[in-house]
């Protein structure tokens, strides 16, 4: 009888796996070096009718049923999440040719859960059952993102009750918070905590639309020697005003002598990249059939931009290329992570001519969080290299909110000590809003300065303090 007990029970465990294993998970992903710590996923999440937003999820190194989860969204619009999964937080990056992975150290799945959705239909592997090329916008989007997410609760309910957090970069600035607004407006049972963004974009007007500077980046500009103090002295003197409380106030778009201010011009700076003005390796993402990069904010248009990119650059032998998207279209890594057979290729960036930008005012979905949902923590950082969305231009956003300063601007450090390694600079404002620069970092936080975001993502979360 012990002898039949011992046969049937092994075999009782055999069958109770097989009924709960995940189809989702990866267990022979190319190019691994070694094997890993933690479990991976990946597959199709069911977002609006029609629609299927591709996803790659990854355990914590440690604790992954109690640890927080976190959703990272790339911006563009139409950029891949899996970009930033490769290139700036996620476990791997990938040589040259496409061949080999290898571990990041700064990974943020060293303390959390973390989810990368591709993300609206049309980016990378994520398709509408009905059009190929569907038309997205931004409240399209932020609903897609949602039903996306209680996708992926569904599949994995236990981590439901975890604290959960979004975070992401770029036109992340209107992804993240609309989707944030998008849990509570539903009543989701979503355990939101917070968000981030790194080097947002938040807002759209007629700047946008004319590529006309603001005072902020002219302000940037100067700070970073790419204009002479007396070209902006003249040129603030021409076109703006100073209003009761001595502060400048300019509306380059109409100002009070048109003729006067537009007389006071000069060509534009080439730099190589304006991601990271220090860097001399161009931006690697191309679009698809070379649509315009980053859309309305568009920096290869030299029309009124006082930084423009150089006709014709070549790339220096130096810079490092990224195997990324070699890696994501070999048929062994596409059968891994179970992309559908029919997916089209896959690319990092789709280019925007699908997705309609509109007119919006940013402050309005930040205040909605704050004061109508009580959300507990807001964290906007920003590389103080980056002249696309720029450190001043976000820091008046985070100030025009009207919050009180809860202690004085000042430096914070890479680890947390008193002493350590400067990260940059941090303003924290009352109901849990913060914002802070990152010495040295361009656009890509992560992947400038890997250490001090992870310290930001360990903030956001409760593990560390700015």
């Amino acid at each position: 009888m012990n002898s039949l007990i011992i046969f049937i029970l092994p075999t009782l465990i055999n069958i109770a796996w097989a009924f709960n294993a995940n189809p989702d998970e990866i267990f022979n992903l190319p190019g691994l070096p070694e094997p890993v710590k933690f479990r991976q996923y990946s597959g199709y999440l069911n977002a609006t009718k029609g629609r299927h937003h591709f996803y790659w999820y990854f355990e914590a190194e440690k604790d992954p049923e109690t640890a927080p989860v976190v959703l990272w969204l790339n911006g563009g619009p139409m950029c891949s999440s899996i970009l930033g999964m490769f290139t700036e937080n996620g476990p791997y990056t990938v040589d040259s040719n496409g061949t080999k992975l290898i571990m990041n150290k700064y990974s943020w799945n060293k303390v959390v859960n973390i989810i990368y959705i591709e993300s609206p239909a049309g980016v990378g592997f994520s398709y509408d059952e009905n059009d190929p090329e569907p038309l997205n916008d931004n409240n399209h989007t932020a609903a897609a993102n949602y039903f996306a997410l209680e996708s992926f609760f569904d599949k994995y309910p236990h981590l439901k009750k975890n604290a959960f957090y979004i975070t992401g970069e770029s036109y992340g600035g209107v992804y993240v918070p609309m989707l944030a607004n998008e849990i509570f407006a539903r009543k989701s049972s979503i355990n939101l905590q917070g968000i981030a963004i790194g080097n947002g974009k938040y807002d759209f007007n007629l700047y946008d639309y004319t590529d006309q500077p603001t005072l902020s980046e002219y302000e940037f500009a100067l700070g970073h020697g790419l204009i002479s103090p007396h070209f902006y002295q003249q040129k603030i003197e021409s076109c703006c005003s100073i209003d009761q409380d001595n502060m400048w106030k300019c509306d380059f778009l109409n100002p009070v002598n048109k003729t006067k201010c537009d007389s006071v011009k000069k060509e534009p700076v080439d730099v190589i990249n304006r991601y990271n003005l220090y860097d001399n390796c161009p931006l690697e993402i191309v679009p698809v059939n070379n649509t315009d990069l980053f859309g309305l904010y568009n920096p290869y248009d030299p029309s009124n931009n006082l930084i423009k990119l150089p006709q014709n650059i070549d790339k220096p032998a130096y810079c490092a290329h990224s195997g990324h998207k070699e890696y994501m279209n070999r048929a062994d890594v596409r059968k891994a992570l179970h992309v559908r057979n029919d997916a089209p290729k896959w690319w990092d960036f789709k280019g925007n001519k699908d997705y309609a930008i509109d007119m919006r005012n940013g402050s309005l979905t930040f205040v909605d969080l704050i004061e109508k949902y009580r959300i507990a923590k807001i964290l906007v950082y920003n590389g103080d290299f980056d002249s696309v969305c720029d450190f001043v231009t976000d820091a008046r956003f985070v100030e025009g909110l009207g919050y009180k300063y809860t202690e004085e601007y000042r430096p914070w450090t890479v680890d947390g000590k008193q002493g350590g390694v400067e990260g940059g600079f941090v303003q924290h404002y009352e109901k849990g809003l913060s914002f802070l620069t990152v010495r040295g970092s361009g656009h890509m936080v992560p992947t400038d300065k890997p250490e001090a975001a992870l310290q930001i993502l360990k903030a956001l979360i409760g593990y560390a303090k700015l």
